[in-house]
């Protein structure tokens, strides 16, 4: 299983990830599935809109997830995932990660950074909800 994302889209997230220090950022990701796996067309930057005093949490601010699913309707492509950034520089699923978890045909795009580092030193995996746990899967760029 893998998902391809574009190089300047994978760079967007860095940035927005870095810029978003000490708290998460998050988007969507759109895009098709294919026999292997996916392939996005397009990421989404979202607002955080987690109503709390915690910065390692994020929501997707629903809004924008609803207003973008009726743009995608009648076409080829769907909301495929979604990606946050982990200010503690884990590019994991948090146990809150898989607590909130519930698509499992959603793909989850992490990204760790931590204080120091600028967004090329940034490290982008990405999960998929197993029976009990999340599986990584194959990231590449185009």
């Amino acid at each position: 299983m893998k998902i391809s994302i574009a190089a300047a889209d994978l760079d967007r997230m860095r940035k927005a990830a870095v810029e978003a220090f000490p708290k998460e950022c998050c988007g969507l990701l759109v895009g098709i599935e294919e026999p292997n796996g996916y392939a996005v067309s397009r990421v989404v930057p979202t607002a955080n809109v987690f109503d709390g005093n915690q910065h390692d949490r994020f929501e997707v601010d629903p809004i924008a997830h609803l207003a973008l699913q009726r743009e995608l309707r009648g076409s080829a492509e769907r909301v495929i995932g979604h990606y946050h950034s982990h200010p503690n520089g884990l590019a994991r699923p948090s146990d809150t990660d898989l607590a909130e978890a519930n698509d499992a045909d959603l793909v989850w795009v992490i990204i760790g950074v931590t204080k120091d580092q600028t967004d090329r030193d940034v490290v982008i995996n990405a999960y998929r909800l197993g029976m009990a746990s999340f599986e990584q899967i194959t990231l590449s760029s185009f």
